[in-house]
């Protein structure tokens, strides 16, 4: 939501009134408590925003002092005769209250003031209790303490006042409406107990319960589920999560961009024919909310559900408030009377939300939705449990997507060599060990699958491939610690040089945040052990570490480039056909070095689901898009909330109605999701016009409006996405790999529209011993808008002894 602060471009349509003083109160008690609060100061064109109202009135008070004086003054910020044509005259009046004579006083309010304190008040209560997560008990002294404050002040504002009257030779019936309490200490009251914050949040904020369902018969058997079709309302309420159900994303090329591009959404009975279906992408993990190395683990192992919703756009999903809770219950429970018990109230809603839909009334205007799982996002273990697959990958069939056995995934290494499973197949062989249990582990099934009383879900369709555990967490630290060692082994290197390179590279950008840790030191016990993200920077960065102590040629050195084009492919955002060929091709060489340089190792299932990642990508869309990473964060908060609460009578109560709490604070503005044209800047400045480098004026032409000072920041982070000074930027994709890059020299924003200026960078080719591209900083400017790059988001750029500028890094593969 952004906020402009000069007219005639009003922002709120409940303000009126042309009077600073009046503009900034309304600011101040209707907007700084929004969730996504973002205000844009305006004033003689200052570009600045602030997402804190405090620090966007100091800003105000020490850079335009001298330009407000009227707001001291109370005057107004456009003389009456000159309001603009297009602006309703009575929206421009301030509109005074019956008691209007006492406002010189302050104490007058509005008549509906006592509802926007009480509004006010619960959204602090909910800020500092959910956003900040501290404990009910911390929050009600908080807000005792202030209420004890409000009160001492009235008495003291009470007696002043009477004394003043009595000193004006006024009357003691003058001071009569004083006997009134003030709104605000209606408000407390108002919000005094749990009871009545409770309360007001379901009615002012759409609060929604989690329901508290007995699986079995002791009280801890239990499963607290957060209805889901109320949910997707709350949702569907806002009218920017609306118009992404009602526009789609789709892509009207051939590319493939997202979920709705892949084959499987559009041959599928409910997403294929209609459009606005909803996409519900189900996610199920269990994690700790104690000490893992404790002897509560067990006890305290909480399975989880989430969702979110596949017809918004990726950038707005990967947004952790973006991610619905669905169900939490204790991992025991599970295991003792399994999903289809769990998951029984979902089913039945899901089931109401294909076959009746989804009423819902915006604006009066009537929608009805149908929708249903579109894919179960998970890890591999959660994957096969939820679909019924068996769960021991040491069975004769470990394969979710074909029939290969454990002993023809150790020889063939494409796709079209395997049988693939067939719904038809699939329902035999379930059928199958349902009679004869003793064929699970020769079908690699165990049972039917619980959502398959869904009418559009699909078992063999449903569970894609987990990149972030198959790559990250399995294949990638598995053939690097291979071929590591092998160096180490043929005194190529050793683990010292490779330890002190990771400690001694300057990591620059976002790779700041996920870089790796030293390793063993010892050959024995080295293992590449790191974080999904650690090691997917180890990996992109390693060349660049090690390419000056490795010979090109090396057999070990190759197979990590070879490992590291692979991760390109597969992470890339986009595809089409020729770099889906290129990453089949590519997997199946890795696989092939792989076995030949290692003929002792064993092909584990992750190395195998490889196989099917070109096929896979066609029918789902990049697999970037549905990883199970994203999802995962959303642990964190609940394992906060539990350390911070240290309540585990009911752990799973608690956390479910902490999380409510939070999203019904992210729920309480006019808009869910962060607007595109919302930026947070930092170290801003003004240049002069004159000063300016005449290339750069040409460049950005037009976009000055005429005008005679420019401002600029020295970072800007748009929709999660960081751009600063000496970031790289990829502008234009060249089929023979000369891409065109720019390096942002200054960012400059007018009219709230973004400039990155900056000078190209002209390739000079690609470098296999660094897998990254060489470049050299040219003479000529460039300026774009983030929304213009050919890549959104910035690209590494990194030294290299001094044969050329500099190499950009590229985290995923770039498509022309």
């Amino acid at each position: 939501m952004e906020l402009n602060l000069v007219f005639p471009y009003t922002f709120c349509e409940n303000f009126h009134g042309t009077s600073f003083a009046r503009l900034l109160r309304h600011i101040r008690f209707i907007h700084a408590d929004s969730p996504n609060f973002n205000i844009r100061c305006g004033i003689n064109g200052c570009e600045r925003r602030y997402v804190v109202f405090e620090s966007f009135r100091k800003h105000l008070q020490r850079k335009h002092g001298q330009s407000l004086d009227d707001v001291v003054l109370g005057q107004d910020v456009l003389p009456e005769n000159e309001v603009p044509a297009d602006i309703d005259p009575d929206r421009l009046v301030d509109r005074p209250g019956p008691n209007e004579g006492l406002q010189n006083l302050g104490i007058v309010q509005h008549a509906d003031n006592n509802a926007d304190l009480k509004h006010k008040l619960a959204l602090l209560l909910l800020k500092v209790r959910e956003v900040h997560k501290l404990p009910r008990t911390v929050v009600d002294t908080i807000f005792q303490e202030l209420k004890n404050l409000v009160i001492l002040n009235q008495q003291q504002m009470e007696q002043s006042v009477r004394t003043a009257f009595l000193e004006q030779g006024l009357g003691p019936d003058a001071a009569n409406f004083l006997d009134d309490d003030l709104h605000l200490v209606n408000a407390f009251e108002q919000l005094s107990s749990e009871f009545k914050q409770m309360k007001y949040f379901r009615e002012s904020f759409n609060y929604i319960d989690p329901i508290e369902v007995m699986v079995g018969d002791s009280a801890k058997e239990n499963l607290l589920y957060v209805p889901i079709l109320q949910t997707l309302k709350v949702l569907l309420s806002h009218h920017d999560v609306l118009a992404q159900v009602l526009n789609g994303h789709a892509a009207q090329d051939d590319k493939l961009n997202d979920f709705c591009d892949g084959s499987y959404s559009k041959s599928h009975g409910l997403f294929g024919s209609d459009p606005h279906a909803l996409q519900i992408q189900l996610y199920y993990d269990d994690f700790n909310v104690v000490n893992p190395l404790g002897n509560r683990v067990k006890t305290y192992k909480i399975g989880a559900f989430y969702f979110t919703l596949g017809n918004i756009n990726p950038c707005f999903r990967s947004k952790l408030y973006g991610i619905q809770l669905l169900c939490l219950c204790r991992s025991e429970v599970v295991k003792k009377f399994g999903l289809s018990a769990v998951l029984r109230p979902v089913i039945e809603d899901l089931r109401q939300l294909e076959s009746d839909g989804l009423y819902l009334n915006v604006d009066g205007v009537q929608y009805t939705f149908v929708g249903s799982i579109s894919m179960v996002v998970a890890d591999n273990l959660a994957s096969h449990g939820l679909g019924g697959f068996i769960e021991s990958f040491n069975s004769l069939r470990i394969c979710r997507f074909c029939l290969g056995t454990k002993t023809e995934i150790q020889e063939k290494f494409d796709s079209d060599e395997f049988e693939l499973r067939t719904e038809a197949g699939h329902r035999h062989q379930v059928e199958t060990v349902r009679l004869h249990p003793t064929l699970a582990s020769t079908y690699g099934v165990v049972a039917a699958s619980p959502l398959i009383e869904l009418e559009y879900f699909s078992v063999l369709s449903g569970f894609p491939p987990d990149l972030a555990h198959d790559l990250f967490e399995g294949v990638v630290p598995e053939i690097l610690t291979m071929a590591l060692k092998r160096l180490v082994v043929e005194e190529i290197c050793t683990l010292g040089a490779i330890n002190r390179a990771i400690q001694t590279f300057p990591f620059v950008g976002s790779d700041k945040c996920t870089k790796p840790i030293s390793m063993s030191s010892e050959l024995n016990s080295f293992r590449v052990k790191q974080t999904a993200s650690q090691a997917w920077c180890l990996l992109r960065l390693l060349p660049l570490m090690l390419g000056d102590i490795i010979p090109l040629a090396n057999q070990y050195f190759e197979v990590i480039l070879l490992l590291v084009a692979v991760v390109e492919l597969v992470c890339a955002p986009v595809h089409n056909g020729s770099t889906l060929a290129l990453m089949k091709s590519k997997i199946t060489d890795l696989l092939h070095l792989v076995k030949e340089l290692f003929p002792d190792f064993r092909m584990k299932p992750k190395c195998h689901f490889l196989v099917h990642y070109p096929d896979l990508t066609a029918k789902y869309g990049p697999l970037s898009k549905c990883w199970a990473m994203r999802f995962e964060g959303k642990h964190s908060y609940f394992k906060q909330v539990a350390r911070q609460t240290k309540n585990m009578k009911n752990i799973c109560l608690t956390l479910a109605k902490r999380h409510q709490l939070l999203q019904c604070f992210f729920s309480s503005g006019d808009n869910f999701l962060v607007d595109h044209s919302d930026f947070i800047g930092t170290g801003g400045y003004v240049v002069s016009k004159e000063i300016l480098h005449q290339a750069v004026i040409d460049v950005l032409g037009n976009s000055l409006n005429g005008r005679d000072d420019v401002h600029c920041f020295k970072s800007v982070t748009v929709v999660g996405v960081r751009y600063e000074k000496g970031s790289v930027v990829l502008l234009e994709a060249s089929g023979d790999l000369l891409h065109t890059f720019g390096m942002i020299d200054m960012i400059v924003v007018v009219d709230s529209e973004i400039y990155l200026v900056g000078k190209f960078l002209v390739t000079t080719g690609f470098s296999e011993k660094y897998h990254a591209y060489e470049v050299e900083k040219g003479e000529n400017f460039f300026s774009c808008r983030p929304s213009e790059l050919v890549r959104y988001g910035p690209m590494p750029f990194y030294k290299r002894g001094v044969d050329v500028a500099g190499f950009v890094v590229s985290r995923c593969y770039i498509i022309r």
